[in-house]
């Protein structure tokens, strides 16, 4: 009961409409993959061009209501070498012509992982961690 209640509470009051959540989900999958693949941070550009919205408004919302339920948090890295700057990067996406993008981190994997079981995405293991297990 429970577990039915959290998952109605996440649905209700976290994600207003299929399109955020669907976005937020994508937004996730891309953090843990980057952050499986070695890179602390990702950004928008990792989510794939067919999860990527319509709408601007939707990945903000997405992202500013993963920000406040603390399943990413901000990157302050600062790489000059690679175009890192103070946790900014420049969009290589012709599209927004250059605008500097902020690049976040997921603040943990339990909860990332959590997140994406409770709105029906299961992230498969890479096969590095399976030899561990």
């Amino acid at each position: 009961m429970t577990d039915q209640f959290s998952l109605a509470k996440d649905r209700l009051f976290a994600f207003k409409s299929c399109e955020v959540e669907a976005y937020a989900v994508a937004f996730v999958s891309a953090g843990l993959l980057a952050l499986r693949s070695g890179r602390a941070y990702f950004s928008s550009e990792d989510v794939n061009d067919e999860d990527q919205p319509a709408s601007p408004q939707v990945s903000g919302a997405a992202t500013s209501m993963l920000l406040n339920s603390h399943v990413i948090e901000s990157y302050y890295g600062h790489y000059p070498e690679i175009g890192i700057v103070h946790g900014r990067k420049r969009s290589m996406r012709e599209s927004r012509n250059g605008a500097k993008i902020s690049l976040y981190q997921i603040s943990s994997l339990a909860v990332a992982e959590t997140f994406l079981s409770r709105h029906q995405k299961e992230f498969k293991p890479v096969q590095a961690e399976l030899a561990l297990v």
